[in-house]
């Protein structure tokens, strides 16, 4: 099944923050490339968007029934998207979008995905735009000891002990809100933990 419900600005002027949106990763990114965008007309370019998402359900689903008898699990496919806009720091907007996918196997995957847009160019803001280098190594360690006061663990080591970062540095993802009141990175469900810990916000909080 195929639901989506996602807020844009109906506003001429802000066509290119439009347009961002459809690039921040919540469709998927092979049939917006692909297919007719009209930033100016929201509306026809995400009917363009489902048609370009049946075709190619459409001609998978043949496929795989032609390679095999019981595939009934493998055609129930699911992509559930909703989104709302909020405003962040410096007038910026901040896309959150909730999307739950599925295409075989035996169960679905839920995640977060926060973008942060400047409102002027329509630029989608990474950490390297906001913060310079030492910056981002505080942010880092930061992050770090709030998970492990969260985890009521001592140090990164305790952390690890417990699932975290387990064969990676400590980092901070670029999935993130930019607010006045700080910065929260979101980690989608077994990206930096054990799965079943969930999704993973760390609100930092910035004078």
């Amino acid at each position: 099944s195929l639901k989506l419900s996602l807020q844009f600005i109906n506003d001429d002027k802000y066509a290119s923050v439009n347009q961002a949106l459809m690039k921040t990763g919540i469709l998927n990114e092979e049939q917006t490339d692909s297919m007719p965008f009209s930033p100016t007309n929201m509306k026809k370019a995400i009917d363009a968007w489902v048609n370009c998402y049946a075709k190619d359900y459409s001609d998978a689903g043949k496929q795989i029934m032609e390679q095999e008898a019981e595939a009934t699990q493998q055609l129930n496919w699911k992509y559930h998207v909703r989104t709302e806009l909020k405003s962040g720091k410096n007038d910026n907007i901040v896309l959150l979008a909730q999307i739950e996918n599925y295409e075989g196997g035996e169960h679905a995957t839920s995640f977060t995905i926060a973008k942060n847009i400047e409102r002027k160019t329509g630029k989608i803001l990474g950490t390297k735009d906001i913060f310079n280098r030492e910056e981002l190594k505080k942010l880092q360690k930061d992050i770090v000891d709030i998970l492990a006061n969260k985890e009521d663990c001592a140090d990164l080591s305790e952390l690890q002990e417990k699932g975290f970062f387990v064969g990676i540095e400590p980092y901070a993802t670029e999935n993130f809100i930019l607010t006045d009141k700080g910065i929260t990175f979101i980690y989608i469900p077994g990206e930096i933990a054990p799965a079943e810990k969930g999704e993973i916000r760390v609100l930092v909080e910035q004078d």
